[in-house]
Protein backbone atom coordinates (compact mmCIF):
# COMPACT_ATOMS: atom_id res chain seq x y z
CA UNK A 1 0.00 0.00 0.00
CA UNK A 2 1.88 3.31 -1.33
CA UNK A 3 1.81 6.18 0.82
CA UNK A 4 -1.48 8.33 -0.49
CA UNK A 5 -0.21 11.05 -2.98
CA UNK A 6 -2.91 13.52 -2.10
CA UNK A 7 -0.50 13.75 1.59
CA UNK A 8 2.72 14.67 -0.95
CA UNK A 9 1.73 18.35 -0.71
CA UNK A 10 5.08 19.55 -0.95
CA UNK A 11 7.75 19.22 -4.27
CA UNK A 12 11.48 18.98 -4.33
CA UNK A 13 14.67 17.84 -6.73
CA UNK A 14 16.48 14.85 -5.03
CA UNK A 15 20.16 14.46 -6.34
CA UNK A 16 20.55 11.27 -8.56
CA UNK A 17 23.88 11.44 -9.56
CA UNK A 18 27.03 13.80 -11.12
CA UNK A 19 27.55 13.83 -14.73
CA UNK A 20 31.18 15.17 -16.03
CA UNK A 21 31.50 18.58 -17.82
CA UNK A 22 34.08 20.45 -18.96
CA UNK A 23 37.41 20.66 -18.11
CA UNK A 24 39.29 23.67 -16.49
CA UNK A 25 42.45 25.33 -17.41
CA UNK A 26 44.10 22.17 -15.53
CA UNK A 27 41.87 19.60 -17.39
CA UNK A 28 40.28 18.80 -14.29
CA UNK A 29 37.12 17.83 -15.35
CA UNK A 30 34.01 19.54 -13.27
CA UNK A 31 31.19 17.27 -12.31
CA UNK A 32 27.23 19.08 -12.31
CA UNK A 33 25.03 17.28 -10.19
CA UNK A 34 21.92 15.99 -11.69
CA UNK A 35 18.68 16.40 -9.95
CA UNK A 36 15.26 14.07 -10.25
CA UNK A 37 11.95 16.44 -9.43
CA UNK A 38 9.32 14.19 -7.14
CA UNK A 39 5.89 15.06 -4.94
CA UNK A 40 7.63 14.70 -1.07
CA UNK A 41 6.06 16.02 2.12
CA UNK A 42 8.74 18.29 4.37
CA UNK A 43 7.94 17.71 8.26
CA UNK A 44 9.47 18.74 11.57
CA UNK A 45 11.11 16.27 13.49
CA UNK A 46 10.62 15.74 17.59
CA UNK A 47 12.88 17.80 19.13
CA UNK A 48 15.76 16.85 21.95
CA UNK A 49 17.32 18.71 24.52
CA UNK A 50 20.19 21.05 24.49
CA UNK A 51 21.83 22.14 27.47
CA UNK A 52 23.19 25.38 27.31
CA UNK A 53 24.50 27.92 29.93
CA UNK A 54 21.38 29.97 30.32
CA UNK A 55 19.18 26.78 30.23
CA UNK A 56 17.65 24.16 27.85
CA UNK A 57 16.79 24.44 23.86
CA UNK A 58 14.70 22.66 22.44
CA UNK A 59 16.53 21.52 18.88
CA UNK A 60 14.09 20.32 16.07
CA UNK A 61 15.35 19.21 12.85
CA UNK A 62 13.54 18.78 9.55
CA UNK A 63 12.49 15.95 7.59
CA UNK A 64 10.87 14.90 3.86
CA UNK A 65 8.68 11.87 3.24
CA UNK A 66 9.63 10.51 -0.26
CA UNK A 67 7.30 7.93 -2.20
CA UNK A 68 8.31 4.11 -2.34
CA UNK A 69 11.21 3.93 -5.23
CA UNK A 70 12.95 7.22 -5.10
CA UNK A 71 16.80 7.05 -5.14
CA UNK A 72 18.03 8.47 -2.12
CA UNK A 73 21.30 8.20 0.04
CA UNK A 74 22.90 9.54 2.91
CA UNK A 75 24.82 12.90 1.91
CA UNK A 76 22.68 14.01 -1.18
CA UNK A 77 20.87 17.06 -1.55
CA UNK A 78 17.47 17.36 -1.31
CA UNK A 79 16.47 21.01 -2.95
CA UNK A 80 13.03 21.99 -1.42
CA UNK A 81 11.23 23.91 -3.93
CA UNK A 82 7.81 24.51 -2.17
CA UNK A 83 7.02 27.41 -0.13
CA UNK A 84 8.04 27.53 3.14
CA UNK A 85 10.66 24.62 2.20
CA UNK A 86 12.91 26.45 -0.24
CA UNK A 87 16.33 25.58 1.03
CA UNK A 88 19.04 23.17 0.12
CA UNK A 89 19.22 19.94 2.29
CA UNK A 90 21.49 17.51 2.83
CA UNK A 91 20.34 14.05 4.00
CA UNK A 92 21.68 12.67 7.08
CA UNK A 93 21.75 9.25 8.42
CA UNK A 94 20.32 6.29 6.74
CA UNK A 95 17.10 7.15 4.69
CA UNK A 96 14.48 4.85 6.14
CA UNK A 97 11.85 2.69 4.06
CA UNK A 98 8.41 2.36 5.90
CA UNK A 99 6.82 -0.71 4.96
CA UNK A 100 3.14 -1.58 5.20
CA UNK A 101 1.46 -4.52 4.73
CA UNK A 102 4.73 -6.11 3.27
CA UNK A 103 5.40 -3.73 0.56
CA UNK A 104 7.14 -0.39 0.83
CA UNK A 105 4.81 2.57 1.23
CA UNK A 106 7.41 5.59 1.23
CA UNK A 107 11.24 6.82 2.52
CA UNK A 108 11.66 8.83 5.68
CA UNK A 109 14.80 11.19 5.72
CA UNK A 110 16.28 12.79 8.33
CA UNK A 111 17.76 16.47 6.98
CA UNK A 112 19.86 19.30 7.71
CA UNK A 113 20.26 22.44 5.99
CA UNK A 114 22.70 23.40 3.50
CA UNK A 115 21.87 26.73 2.18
Amino acid sequence: MAYPAILLCHSCQVETGETTGSKDAWQVPSATKTFTTVSCRFFATKGSLKQLEPGELVVRGQGVILPAGTTVSEGKQIIGLSPGYTETYRVIGTPRQAMVQNEISHIVCDLEVVT
